[in-house]
């Protein structure tokens, strides 16, 4: 058996060259060069239906992908200072980066919760409404920051959600909330106010100082006919909130003339919401602390005329005062100015 390396001509059946020591077996090994091709029907299938090339295609792009994908995970961020401070509103983001379409979105639904949330004040529709403006302004911030971190992992995703909505929540929402508690506060009518009917709710501003002729929500001490037992007699006693006007405010001298409320000597234009006749002779001037502010809207019989009345029921300290009333919101058909 001639060895194909060096020519040496070995015994027949060894297996290796007893020259060079090569391999005997490559020297009759028959290696085919001729692999199996496809028929003519099977290429022409393949060009009408490449459905094999276009997986591979597919494969390609996936895993180009997927290294492009690891690679920004790698070296994600939070979004940069321009497009971080716009998350504060929802969509606006989404207008910076160029994305109209969600911008809009996230945008429109956000007005649109909180216009319903406005108009449903007093009500538990309010808070859902506040809930449902809170999640689309929370989705619209998590968009744009799934968008820097593109990691599919849904843990990853989960604690993000979380983390965007307390940071929201505590950055956005809750210093907001306040003011608007302070300036907007719903407060709702509970029993028959005239001209304020039960259930109407109001907007009432509680850091706002009470002038001269603003329509308040407060606390009356005492108020209305009651019974003493043993006594054969009514005295007023009433205690609960109401709403009126204020007519004087510390410091005024209150003078009643013929039925006219004089304010330092000078004709009042305030009335209380629901005008009577007022007593014939009146003088007395408003302690430091102490606001008039007569219950002509409370329920029972209300005796204007009683000057005694005016300095026991009508003053009113700034503690009792909730705060002034400037609109009523609800229900829709009674919407307006409070005046």
């Amino acid at each position: 058996m001639r060895c194909a390396n060096c020519g040496f001509q070995n015994m027949p059946g060894s297996e290796l060259c007893g020259r060079c020591s090569t391999s005997l077996g490559l020297a009759t090994a028959v290696i085919d060069v001729h692999p199996p091709r496809a028929s003519a029907a099977a290429k022409r299938l393949r060009r009408l239906l490449p459905v094999q090339r276009a997986y591979h295609r597919a494969r390609e792009v996936l895993h180009a992908d997927d290294a492009a994908a690891r690679a920004r995970h790698l070296t994600a961020t939070l979004p940069p200072l321009p497009i971080f401070v716009r998350l504060i509103v929802p969509g606006w983001a989404h207008f910076f980066l160029k994305q109209p379409i969600r911008g809009h979105l996230f945008l429109w639904s956000f007005v649109a919760c909180v216009l319903a949330a406005f108009f449903c004040l007093g009500s538990i529709w309010s808070g859902i409404w506040l809930g449902m403006a809170f999640s689309v302004h929370s989705s619209a911030a998590l968009d744009i920051v799934t968008q820097t971190f593109t990691d599919a992992e849904v843990r990853d995703r989960i604690v993000r959600s979380l983390i965007v909505s307390a940071v929201l929540g505590m950055v956005v929402y809750w210093p907001v909330l306040r003011l608007i508690g302070g300036v907007a506060q719903p407060h709702t009518i509970e029993s028959d106010l005239t001209p304020f009917r039960p259930g109407d709710v109001i907007l009432v501003n509680r850091w706002e100082k009470p002038r001269r002729g603003d329509v308040v929500v407060y606390t009356v001490p005492y108020f209305g006919p009651r019974l003493i037992p043993g006594h054969g007699h009514n005295v007023f006693w009433y205690g609960g909130g109401n709403i009126d006007r204020v007519l004087a405010v510390p410091g005024d001298h209150v003078q009643c003339d013929s039925g006219q409320l004089l304010i330092d000597g000078s004709p009042s234009p305030w009335q209380p919401l629901n005008p009577q006749p007022l007593p014939k002779t009146l003088s007395m001037t408003m302690p430091d602390g102490r606001y008039l502010i007569l219950p002509s809207a409370a329920p029972g019989q209300v005796n204007l005329q009683d000057a005694n009345f005016w300095q026991t029921v009508g003053s009113i300290s700034r503690a009792d005062i909730v705060g002034r009333a400037y609109l009523q919101t609800h229900p829709l058909s009674q919407f307006h100015v409070v005046r």
